[in-house]
């Protein structure tokens, strides 16, 4: 009978995760504002920082299975990302409508206040590239000067019809006339304190190890990964002997996916 091999506790990626931990906790509490039916007019915030930026764009995989979770795609922070690598490995095999599904979508989010709801404070929007596109299309557009000025800015009115990511549609279009965020100076210095630093606040980004683990478990069968114990957020090839197995089981797992999906 073969001995298991003994590891030892990594004290700094145990570090590492109760740091993600915490900071999920905290992202989970932040107040997301979902574009409701109809029309709402909200008035997008100045950027949080000196990059200039009004909202930060990241992209994620969405509804990944078994449990239709999201997660950060890493390539962007530059590093490799188990996910796209599975979704390529897909397509290349023939599953394109399986492989369309775990492909990332680029995501916005803004600071805002929605009017009606300024008892709320600030709030995080998010949106698709196509709204935002718009939103960005006003702010270069000198005949309606910087909509996001907290004296001679002016509110946005978004329009949503549909339910269902087939049919809804957005709509856009800037307020007549120009209006301070607030008449109240003390209450727009509030907003302005408590804007959410989005691009820390929002992103969350797994480490390459942990985004595997869920590709073997993808299908609800967890399946063993070697790691490379020199470098913790490597993953080891497979060696050659196992080969000829691991082709096989992939297979396998690529015929099991696409049955549960059709």
């Amino acid at each position: 009978m073969a001995t298991r091999k003994i590891f030892k506790v990594d004290k700094e990626r145990a570090k590492q995760s109760k740091q993600r931990l915490e900071e999920e906790s905290q992202r989970s509490g932040l107040p997301m504002w979902k574009i409701p039916q109809g029309s709402t007019k909200i008035r997008i915030l100045p950027p949080w920082s000196e990059a200039g930026d009004i909202a930060f764009e990241c992209r994620s995989h969405w509804k990944v299975p078994p449990n239709d979770s999201m997660y950060n795609c890493l390539r962007v922070i530059n590093k490799e990302c188990p996910i796209c690598e599975f979704a390529s490995e897909l397509k290349r095999t023939g599953n394109r409508e399986l492989a369309s599904t775990l492909y990332p979508s680029k995501s916005v989010y803004y600071n805002i206040v929605v009017r009606g709801e300024e008892d709320k404070g600030v709030q995080i929007m998010r949106s698709g590239i196509l709204l935002y596109e718009n939103i960005l299309s006003y702010l270069y557009d000198e005949d309606y000067g910087d909509i996001t000025d907290i004296v001679e800015g002016r509110d946005m009115v978004i329009e949503r019809v549909g339910t269902t990511k087939e049919d809804t549609k957005y709509t856009l279009k800037p307020a007549a006339n120009i209006s301070p965020l607030h008449t109240d100076k003390a209450i727009a210095a509030k907003w302005l304190d408590t804007m959410f630093d989005l691009d820390k606040d929002i992103a969350s980004f797994r480490d390459p190890t942990e985004l595997q683990n869920v590709v073997n478990n993808i299908h609800g069968k967890k399946m063993e990964t070697v790691v490379d114990e020199t470098e913790t957020l490597a993953i080891e090839a497979p060696t050659t002997v196992e080969t000829e197995s691991n082709d096989k089981s992939k297979e396998n797992l690529l015929k099991e996916i696409e049955s549960l999906i059709s």
